[in-house]
C-alpha cells in the first residue's frame, strides 16, 4: 500500500517576538507526515516534492550610525534584515529557495544630541 499525506498540523508558534512593543514578527511552523496511510508491504512513500519558500524578513537591525553630525540635519542610516528558506523547507527532492537570504535597508535619521559645533561630512 502506498503512503498518503496526513492533514497539515496546526501552527506551532515560536515563543519570541522580534520586538517588545509595536508590531513585530513571530515565526510558526506546521507539519504533515506520510501516515494517511503509512506505506506498507513495499508500497511507495508519499510522492510530491515540496519546494522551499522564503520566510518573512526579520525586523531590520539598524546600525545606529547616522551620516550627519548636526542636530536638525537629516542623514542616512543603514540596516540589514534576514530571511530563511523555511516556509516550507525543501523536502522530498524539492528545490531550494532562489535569491539572497539577507537585504539592506536605509532610513532617514537625525542626531538626538548635538555637539557645540557642527561639521559637514
Amino acid at each position: 500500500m502506498d503512503g498518503g499525506w496526513s492533514s497539515w498540523s496546526g501552527i506551532n508558534w515560536s515563543t519570541g517576538c522580534s520586538t517588545t512593543c509595536d508590531a513585530g514578527i513571530q515565526y510558526g511552523q506546521r507539519t504533515r507526515s506520510c501516515t494517511n496511510p503509512s506505506p506498507r508491504n513495499g508500497g511507495k512513500p508519499c510522492s510530491g516534492s515540496i519546494n522551499g519558500d522564503w520566510s518573512d524578513y526579520t525586523a531590520v537591525s539598524w546600525n545606529d550610525d547616522c551620516s550627519t553630525t548636526c542636530k536638525g540635519d537629516y542623514g542616512i542610516e543603514s540596516g540589514y534584515k534576514n530571511r530563511t528558506c523555511t516556509n516550507p523547507e525543501p523536502a522530498y527532492g524539492g528545490k531550494d529557495c532562489v535569491g539572497e537570504s539577507f537585504a539592506t535597508d536605509i532610513r532617514q535619521c537625525t542626531l538626538k544630541e548635538c555637539p557645540g559645533i557642527c561639521f559637514t561630512l
